[in-house]
């Protein structure tokens, strides 16, 4: 599988879980992973907006629940999004 290889050599600090309560009142959960240091590498910020929106992919046509915005450093990625599921744990 091609996510196998690129992940072998693949190196993450652990992911810190956080929570927080939007204006409704629901709890979301997310995850935190800070970037691992690296000699010569410069920071960038990444933000995922996911709103409860439909959204029609602009490829298949498939349509999905929620769209999301992916901004990391000066670049900015549309797109549709799924309901998560919990991480294969190897």
């Amino acid at each position: 599988d091609f996510n196998d290889t690129w992940m072998e050599g693949l190196i993450l600090n652990p992911a810190e879980r956080i929570t927080w309560t939007v204006g409704d009142g629901t709890e979301v959960e997310g995850w935190v992973i800070a970037p691992m240091a690296a000699e010569g590498a410069q920071p960038h910020r990444v933000s995922l907006l996911i709103r409860e929106e439909r959204c029609a992919d602009s490829m298949s046509g498939a349509r999905y629940p929620f769209t999301a915005t992916l901004e990391w450093g000066e670049r900015r990625m549309d797109g549709c999004a799924l309901e998560g599921r919990e991480a294969v744990r190897r």
